[in-house]
């Protein structure tokens, strides 16, 4: 059910900022879901496939590195 959501997230998010590519968006859309300890995850989360949470971490750790630390 969570995963249903996450496109409709992904997309206000990028409403929201116009900035975000779609794959930021929904990586952004999946921290919710996510814990960097494997068993926090949720089982919405544990279902993708090893490249996607790959790819979702990938883009979670760029933004974490290149966005600006303190947002309004």
């Amino acid at each position: 059910m969570a995963a249903h959501y996450i496109g409709i997230m992904a997309q206000k998010l990028m409403l929201f900022d116009e900035s975000l590519t779609e794959e930021q968006a929904e990586a952004l859309a999946w921290v919710g879901l996510y814990d960097a300890k494997p068993e926090l995850s949720t089982i919405a989360y544990k279902n993708l496939s090893q490249t996607e949470r790959e790819e979702i971490e990938q883009e979670l750790d760029f933004i974490r590195a290149n966005f600006p630390k303190n947002c309004p």
